[in-house]
C-alpha cells in the first residue's frame, strides 16, 4: 500500500507539472506572448501576422513601418501587389523587401512619401519604428474611420497632424488613451500593442475588453 501511495504521489506530483504547460500552450500560439493572446492569436488564425521561426512573436519590440504595412494588407485581404505605381521611394526600390507591399499601401492610400525639403526625394523609412500616431493615421486611413470626440488628449492639440486621426479612433472605440488622459502620439508602438489596435478595428468584440491603450 505504501508503494501504491508513493506512485499516486509521484503521479499527481507530474500532473501539476504537466497540466500548465499544456494550458500555457494551447492560450497562445506564440511561445512569449502572456498579454493581449486573444487579439494576437485572432490575427495569427487569420494569416495577418506569423511571427518569427523560433515560435516567437517579440511582443514588446516596437514594430517597424514595412511590417505594419505588411499587416494592414493580410487584414484587408490583399493578396495582389502587382500593378501599383512605382512611389519613387528614394529608400526602397524595385527587387527590395518590402517594396511591393510599399507601393500597393501607396495606391491604396494609406501611407504617404516623406519629402524632404531640401533634395525633394521621398522617403518611406521602411525600419523605422511606427509610432502611436503614424498607427492612428494609418488604421484610419486604410479603414476609413471618421468622427469626432468631446473627449481630447491632453498631449494632443488640435495643431497636431495626427489630431484628425487619433480622435477619429478615439471615436471608433479603438483606443481609450491612458489613464492621465493622454495618448503618447510620438511615442514607439509594440507589436503587440499595434495588434490590439488592428484587432479592435477588425472585430468590434475586442473593443469590449479594452484596456488603457
Amino acid at each position: 500500500m505504501k508503494k501504491f501511495g508513493r506512485m499516486l504521489l509521484a503521479l499527481s506530483l507530474i500532473m501539476t507539472v504537466i497540466i500548465p504547460f499544456q494550458h500555457a500552450d494551447a492560450s497562445s500560439k506564440f511561445t512569449d506572448v502572456t498579454l493581449y493572446e486573444k487579439e494576437i492569436n485572432f490575427l495569427a488564425d487569420k494569416g495577418i501576422i506569423n511571427g518569427y521561426n523560433n515560435g516567437t512573436f517579440q511582443p514588446e519590440a516596437s514594430i517597424k513601418r514595412i511590417q505594419a504595412v505588411q499587416m494592414l494588407l493580410r487584414a484587408k485581404g490583399v493578396k495582389d501587389l502587382s500593378g501599383a505605381p512605382d512611389p519613387n521611394f528614394a529608400d526602397l526600390k524595385k527587387g527590395d523587401y518590402g517594396y511591393e507591399e510599399a507601393a500597393k499601401a501607396v495606391q491604396l492610400g494609406f501611407i504617404s512619401r516623406k519629402q524632404d525639403s531640401k533634395t525633394g526625394k521621398k522617403y518611406f523609412n521602411p525600419w523605422d519604428t511606427l509610432t502611436r500616431g503614424q498607427m492612428a493615421k494609418v488604421l484610419s486611413l486604410a479603414y476609413h474611420l471618421k468622427g469626432t470626440t468631446v473627449s481630447e488628449f491632453y498631449d494632443v492639440p488640435s495643431t497636431d497632424g495626427f489630431y484628425t486621426y487619433i480622435n477619429a479612433l478615439a471615436y471608433n472605440n479603438v483606443t481609450t488613451g491612458y489613464s492621465n488622459n493622454t495618448f503618447k502620439p510620438y511615442q514607439s508602438i509594440s507589436r503587440q500593442h499595434f495588434s490590439v489596435f488592428l484587432a479592435r478595428t477588425l472585430d468590434s468584440s475586442f473593443k469590449e475588453e479594452s484596456s488603457l491603450l
